[in-house]
């Protein structure tokens, strides 16, 4: 068969070897704009990894009274410390507190189920 003795098999691999270099280097370039994107858009909206220490999810309907509460214990306990709203999702709001670093390394000590700072 003229096929078989032409350099057509030689070709059909050449073409397939290109094929897969080139999908791949293409993908990796998609993959890694899209993760550059993505990374930068999450730690704007939430922070970079380790900034904020606590998460607080709560309910959208009971959100004004948990953010008193939340911002009492907060100055009495942390001062210092600072709450940043987050993303919001379907019924629920998400809040994150920054604790400042010198009580961060302090121990809690418990006496009578009470705990202080």
């Amino acid at each position: 068969m003229f096929l078989l003795k032409s350099d057509f098999r030689k070709d059909i691999v050449i073409l397939l070897i290109a094929s897969i270099i080139l999908g791949t280097l293409l993908v990796l370039g998609g993959g890694y704009l899209a993760d550059n994107y993505f990374v930068n858009m999450v730690s704007t909206i939430i922070g970079d990894y380790g900034e904020y220490d606590l998460l607080f999810t709560i309910s959208s309907d009971k959100e004004e009274i948990a953010l008193e509460q939340i911002r009492e214990i907060a100055e009495k306990t942390l001062p210092g410390s600072k709450l940043k709203a987050g993303p919001k999702v379907i019924g629920s709001s998400n809040y994150l507190l920054k604790i400042p670093e010198e009580y961060k390394k302090r121990r809690d000590i418990y006496k009578s189920g009470e705990v202080f700072l």
